[in-house]
């Protein structure tokens, strides 16, 4: 029940991509969930910009780099294993105090494991950052 939540969930929030395996197999493929934040960031305060969900073992994943300008931002990243090898990275970012009306942007995020390729977002969407009250 809670892995079809959360499929629905990435498909209506940004978007989910399933792997198959390299050649033949009857495992079931691993799929991994791209999840981008819809809310607007602050200036001077940490933004998660995107959770990935992965449900298969032995993935490696990368939240990529972000960038305000050419000021390349420091990152926070807190992994959670939940239940049943369900896996959740959350990318999150300190956005500088002064950077109100600049966008936020980030590049790179992928997830990859040795026996497939590696999954990337180029579609990655840019934030407007909104004044610190």
């Amino acid at each position: 029940m809670r892995l079809r939540y959360g499929l629905a969930l990435a498909i209506a929030l940004g978007g989910l991509i399933a792997f198959a395996p390299a050649a033949s197999g009857a495992h079931v493929p691993p799929s991994v969930a791209f999840l981008f934040s819809r809310a607007q960031p602050t200036a001077g305060r940490s933004f998660t910009a995107v959770t990935i969900n992965v449900y298969a073992d032995g993935v490696s994943v990368s939240c990529g780099k972000a960038f305000v300008g050419k000021t390349r931002l420091v990152q926070r990243v807190e992994a959670v294993r939940l239940l049943d090898g369900y896996e959740q990275t959350l990318c999150s970012w300190r956005v500088p105090r002064g950077t109100s009306g600049q966008l936020l942007r980030v590049v790179g995020v992928q997830a990859s494991r040795s026996d497939w390729q590696s999954a990337k977002r180029p579609d990655t969407p840019s934030w407007r950052i909104r004044p610190h009250r």
